[in-house]
């Protein structure tokens, strides 16, 4: 991209890699998911609302992601670690990012803004080059970028299929967020060709889940929007003063502000949302292993009931000897790496033998 076309790369101004929202240098536990700012160019919500979603419910990802060295941070040199088809890869940066600039106007980031600090645009930075620039970030799923940030799996919720009058829904979903979870959403695609719903819920957009709260009966959700702008205008939402009593507005420190914050009620919430993606992280105390396969002329079976030829497929021994809690996820290669052909659908059987 260049001048021709109203882009233009610049380098960002001197900052440190984390600040406090008071623009104070700080390490990475003290920073904020308020920081985190999507572009009006690129369409990375996915992303950014995973970020958003991490840095709000534990920091410490951060520490793994950024090499530390500070001699490299002074010249403005950083690597930053990315999981992508299995392994650990580091991606080198400089801080120069693309901006769209106008004859006459301040330039305008084409992706996140470095609000307090350079560590989100620095993210979404190497995700832009791994996968062969910022254009390539304009469609993503959340759940994986849950994944490539700390390199666990993460699980998908079909809320269409869900009825939230039972209760088991919500049982589940905060027993989650009790539990420590990371929790992100994505709304429904539009009906009628609009970018945002009339109760101001953006289609087809990835959010953050920053709380689970059940309070007076209520069953509540909050919600970030990683734009910081564009908020429910529904119950619960910042102008509905009949529900904000004082003592919710207590009970979960409600704060109104157009900030891309907001509280929505469980049923509207599955009403505008398509989506749920969990991510579980795990102590250092289990252990964690990639196992590298692939489908080609002697090992392509077909579907796992073929009996004929179900058996080639690409299969693992896993030998348990004693009882144990164990996870298992079968992913495929980020086509955007590869330059290769999208996603299939595939499955993964477990047998006992």
């Amino acid at each position: 991209v260049g001048p021709g076309d109203g882009l233009v790369w610049l380098n960002a101004p001197p900052k440190p890699l984390f600040q406090n929202s008071s623009g104070e240098a700080c390490g990475p536990d003290n920073v904020s998911a308020n920081a985190i700012m999507q572009g009006n160019v690129v369409d990375t919500d996915w992303f950014l609302a995973a970020v958003s979603s991490l840095a709000e419910r534990d920091t410490n990802f951060l520490k793994q992601l950024f090499v530390n060295d500070p001699a490299a941070w002074k010249v403005g040199l950083y690597g930053v670690r990315v999981f992508k088809n299995g392994v650990w890869l580091t991606v080198p940066l400089d801080t120069r990012f693309p901006c769209s600039q106008q004859p006459g106007q301040q330039p305008t980031p084409l992706g996140a803004t470095p609000n307090e600090g350079l560590w989100a645009p620095l993210l979404e930075k190497s995700q832009a080059k791994l996968c062969g620039g910022y254009g390539e970030l304009s469609f993503g799923v959340m759940g994986d970028a849950l994944s490539d940030l700390t390199g666990q799996t993460s699980a998908h919720v079909d809320l269409t299929k869900i009825d939230a009058s039972n209760g088991k829904f919500w049982a589940s979903l905060k027993q989650r967020y009790e539990s420590g979870f990371v929790l992100g959403a994505v709304s429904r695609t539009s009906l009628d060709g609009s970018p945002v719903s009339p109760q101001g819920i953006y289609h087809k957009h990835s959010y953050s889940i920053l709380q689970v709260a059940e309070v007076d009966g209520n069953h509540l959700l909050e919600l970030r929007n990683p734009m910081r702008k564009g908020e429910w205008k529904g119950n619960f939402g910042d102008t509905d003063k009949e529900r904000w009593t004082r003592r919710l507005t207590a009970k979960l420190k409600h704060q109104p502000s157009d900030d891309g914050k907001f509280w929505i009620e469980l049923q509207d919430f599955v009403l505008n949302f398509a989506s749920v993606f969990v991510l579980r992280t795990f102590p250092s105390s289990w252990r964690a292993g990639t196992h590298l396969g692939q489908w080609g002329l002697t090992t392509a079976g077909g579907p796992m009931t073929e009996g004929k030829s179900g058996w080639k497929n690409p299969h693992f021994r896993l030998l348990v000897s004693q009882p144990a809690t164990i996870i298992l996820s079968l992913t495929q290669e980020d086509a955007r790496l590869t330059r290769s052909v999208p996603d299939f659908v595939v499955g993964l059987g477990l047998f006992a033998v």
